[in-house]
């Protein structure tokens, strides 16, 4: 199932444990459904059989279309899939409404717990059921956390494209701000990339900053050094901060054996300013090229 509700192919995906007998995985790949297969589809579907062929004609071995088709009130068959996806959302509760943009906005699978403070509800168990029990968004379990995705890209399309650029945004700063204030600092990298389409470069900058901090707290310094290198990049800086955001770059580079990056880091840093400090920058440059 495409859900994956109970983490099954990523178990599966695990190394056998010793003594365990090995499965055999196989992915594969899925073509549109034949005229048998979609007329069997929509035998379950509850339609009326003399708008079989018309249905599956429109589908074109699209099941998803075909499902959607199937469900549109008598007389929609001549609408498009925008259309269709928009009806369904509409008859949404205001809480699942807000959840299935969240989730078409984010894009990919996130918390329920983070998409729900982003949509403003309470929890967003209830909303999230609403969602996959119209077929609009699937949960999947991953590292033991339930996440909401949309259960097609045909759905992030059609409910995504209604926002305009102002609303889209204010939509990746609410993400933003509820992976701050609920995953932890977890996942720095996903505040980042929504602060960024938020279109708040400056607040990505000062998110990658933080948890690069944090990174440096914990030892991870590739992870550092890489955030580092994100807030260098989206963020406008006075020179001496620059340069402090550049040192600490070639340290935690220096740490994890990337001797060249680091010593490009040092080499930018000397180069912002004309001091003493500028001179032990030089020596740390030429220290990781000996």
């Amino acid at each position: 199932r495409p859900e994956d509700d109970a983490g099954i192919v990523a178990l599966l995906k695990q190394p056998a444990a010793s003594g365990a007998r090995s499965a055999e995985l196989r992915e594969l790949n899925l073509t549109g459904l034949g005229p048998e297969e979609a007329m069997e589809l929509l035998g379950g579907l509850g339609r009326d059989p003399k708008e079989y062929e018309a249905i599956a004609a429109r589908a074109n071995g699209n099941p998803l279309l075909l499902s959607e088709m199937a469900r549109a009130p008598a007389g929609g068959l001549g609408a498009s899939l925008d259309s269709l996806v928009a009806e369904r959302a509409a008859r949404l509760s205001p809480g699942a409404q807000a959840l299935l943009v969240t989730v078409a906005v984010a894009g990919t699978p996130i918390p329920i717990a983070v998409a729900a403070h982003a949509a403003g509800v309470a929890n967003g168990n209830a909303e999230a059921r609403e969602l996959s029990s119209e077929r609009l968004a699937n949960l999947r379990r991953l590292d033991g956390v339930v996440h909401i995705e949309p259960a097609h890209d045909y759905i992030r399309e059609a409910v995504s494209s209604k926002l305009d650029d102002v609303s889209a945004q204010e939509w990746n700063a609410a993400l933003a701000r509820a992976y701050e204030a609920v995953d932890g600092g977890r996942n720095p990298e996903s505040v980042v990339s929504r602060w960024l389409a938020a279109g708040q470069p400056e607040q990505a900058a000062t998110s990658a900053i933080a948890a690069a901090a944090a990174a440096e707290e914990a030892l991870a310094f590739r992870r550092a050094a890489e955030l580092l290198g994100v807030a260098l990049s989206v963020g406008a800086y006075e020179p001496a901060v620059q340069r402090d955001l550049l040192r600490r770059q070639g340290y935690a580079l220096t740490c994890v054996g990337m001797l060249d990056d680091a010593a490009a880091a040092y080499h930018a840093a000397a180069r912002l300013m004309a001091d003493d400090e500028a001179l032990e920058l030089d020596r740390l440059c030429l220290e990781q090229l000996l």
